[in-house]
């Protein structure tokens, strides 16, 4: 029955405080099952989702389906469009917009998945590691040098 449910963005909402998780798969129904069965034995990626889960109960989150795609080359631009619709502090899943490269040529280039303007937002509420400050910081004084050439 879930066969034909294409890949796609799909969002888990707390409908108390509003706070959502954004996301991409290329099996959505079986993505939200994995979610659920994740938060319920309480071994959930995201804290504060999870704690969000334990606090107010399963009845207080929806799943949807934001966007779909029929194929998996566009998930990170349609995750990206729809994460920056959203304000940073509404969202648990903020981590996903940056995604290491890991080379052995160049083991601190990062892949800049989000707008600068996002990226200073969330920064301000202190959403990212110092190791990531340190290195989107060195990213985009590069990219600042290099605009200029």
């Amino acid at each position: 029955m879930t066969k034909n449910v294409p890949g796609g963005v799909y969002c888990i909402r707390n409908n108390v405080n509003g706070m959502m998780y954004v996301g991409t798969t290329t099996r959505l129904i079986e993505r939200w099952r994995l979610h659920r069965y994740q938060l319920k034995d309480g071994v959930h990626h995201n804290k504060k989702l999870q704690n969000d889960w334990d606090h107010y109960g399963e009845q207080c989150f929806t799943f949807s389906i934001l966007e779909t795609a029929p194929s998996s080359t566009d998930l990170d631009m349609m995750e990206k469009r729809w994460l920056d619709r959203y304000p940073p502090e509404t969202l648990y899943s903020i981590s996903r917009h940056i995604r290491p490269i890991i080379t052995n040529k160049d083991p601190e280039r990062y892949n800049l998945n989000i707008s600068v303007e996002v990226y200073q937002r969330l920064k301000r509420m202190g959403k990212f590691g110092e190791s990531y400050n340190d290195v989107i910081s060195r990213a985009l004084d590069a990219l600042e040098e290099n605009k200029d050439d």
